[in-house]
C-alpha cells in the first residue's frame, strides 16, 4: 500500500500527494515532501496549517463498487 498525505492550507485549498515516502518538516520556513527520496514538492510551512497521513488503496485490488 501506499501513502497518501492530504495537506490543508491557510487559504481553504487542499493538496494530495501520492506515493508518499517522507516528509520533512524540520526546516524553518518549508515543507518538503519525498517519494522514494526524491523531492516531489515544497511548501511554504507559514501556508500549512495541518497535513494528515492515508493509506492508498492499492491499484490492482478489485473495486467495491462492481
Amino acid at each position: 500500500m501506499a501513502k497518501m498525505v492530504t495537506f490543508e492550507l491557510r487559504n481553504g485549498e487542499k493538496r494530495l500527494y501520492h506515493d508518499v515516502t517522507r516528509v520533512d518538516d524540520s526546516r524553518p520556513h518549508l515543507v518538503l515532501v519525498y517519494s522514494n527520496n526524491v523531492l516531489i514538492a515544497q511548501l511554504n510551512k507559514h501556508d500549512v496549517r495541518q497535513y494528515t497521513w492515508q493509506e492508498a488503496p492499492n491499484a490492482s485490488a478489485p473495486s467495491a463498487a462492481s
